[in-house]
């Protein structure tokens, strides 16, 4: 499967379907800016069927304040980066 991207907010955040399931890539940092890509749990998949991009709002907020590392840091998937 083809990589479809399913909602994309400019130097914020993209969802895109893999054939892994959802991606969420989530820019990240002020001064030194990178990114944090996590494949989407079940019920995090389900904040985004109810909600759409308002659904994942929390967390892509919640990914980007992980400064440390300590929430997400162990779900960041390089190899399902954009």
């Amino acid at each position: 499967m083809d990589r479809i991207t399913l909602h994309d907010e400019t130097w914020s955040w993209r969802l895109d379907q893999t054939s892994e399931g959802l991606v969420l890539d989530v820019l990240c940092g002020t001064v030194g800016i990178y990114n944090r890509t996590i494949l989407l749990e079940p019920h995090e998949v389900e904040l985004w069927q109810e909600g759409g991009p308002g659904g994942l709002a929390a967390l892509v907020e919640a990914i980007r304040d992980d400064v440390g590392g300590t929430e997400f840091a162990h779900r960041d998937r390089a190899d399902l980066r954009p």
